[in-house]
């Protein structure tokens, strides 16, 4: 039988409740992890004056180096805009025969340019580079888009089964703190009966050296411990036993 390793990381331990959120999870990661590699290829319209130094610390060259994104802004124009097989080829301007032949020699010779036009500029060398990160880089962003509604629709799914499987466990905690809040209030009246009883005897409470019990509430109207156990019976984490009914005889402060 083959042994089963325990998940490493936190996607693994997600994967084993939810395939697909998973799936999703790194889709998202490796998708934005290749947008930001896209990004720093661009460079943005960016330029870094370069010093190149030599092992002397001499200066070798200098000058500014412009990122592919500024390169493309500088060497932008309709023709690199316009599709190849969609720009007009150049034609030679060819007079009307009729009109020459009336103008004779008014007219002066057509000009090379218009005899023999120039060819399209060369499209600028890195264009196809350029455009290729571009259109992927604007399809991953759609895509992000998209995965982020999935994300989230299985964050939730994913969110209420893991809950679901750990309930019981955190009921367990919730059942520990419940009881070692009752000892506290149980133990805190017994305090407060043990100095009041002294006070009634004429004894000055500063010699014995009061704890402060005041940051615990009023037991007697409800108090931090009383509303804590009283929120794990209503939420259903502990049985419904009886909550606890501390009766002090006057205010936690008389016996600061």
């Amino acid at each position: 039988m083959a042994k089963q390793t325990k998940p490493t990381t936190q996607l693994d331990r997600i994967r084993e409740v939810s395939p697909r959120y998973a799936d999703l999870l790194e889709a998202c990661e490796k998708y934005t992890a290749r947008f930001d590699e896209i990004k720093r290829e661009v460079g943005g319209n960016a330029s870094t004056w370069l010093t190149q130094l030599d092992s002397a610390n001499n200066i070798v060259s200098q000058g500014w180096e412009e990122s592919l994104g500024a390169r493309a802004v500088r060497n932008r124009s309709w023709v690199d805009e316009t599709p190849r097989q969609n720009q007009p080829k150049p034609r030679p301007v060819v007079r009307h025969a009729g009109a020459v032949e009336l103008l004779g020699d008014l007219l002066p010779p057509q000009p090379d340019s218009e005899v023999n036009p120039p060819p399209l500029p060369q499209a600028w060398p890195e264009r196809d580079r350029y455009q290729s990160l571009a259109a992927e880089q604007e399809s991953i962003n759609e895509a992000l888009k998209l995965l982020s509604i999935e994300i989230e629709h299985e964050r939730k799914s994913y969110s209420k089964q893991v809950a679901e499987q750990r309930l019981a466990a955190y009921s367990e905690r919730v059942e520990r703190a419940v009881d070692a809040a009752r000892s506290l209030g149980d133990a805190i009246v017994e305090i407060y009966a043990y100095l009041n009883q002294a006070r009634f005897d004429g004894v000055e409470l500063r010699h014995f050296k009061p704890v402060n019990l005041e940051q615990f509430g009023d037991l007697r109207g409800g108090s931090p411990l009383y509303e804590m156990i009283a929120n794990a019976v209503q939420n259903g984490h502990v049985g419904g036993g009886k909550l606890p009914s501390w009766k002090v005889p006057g205010p936690l402060a008389l016996l600061n």
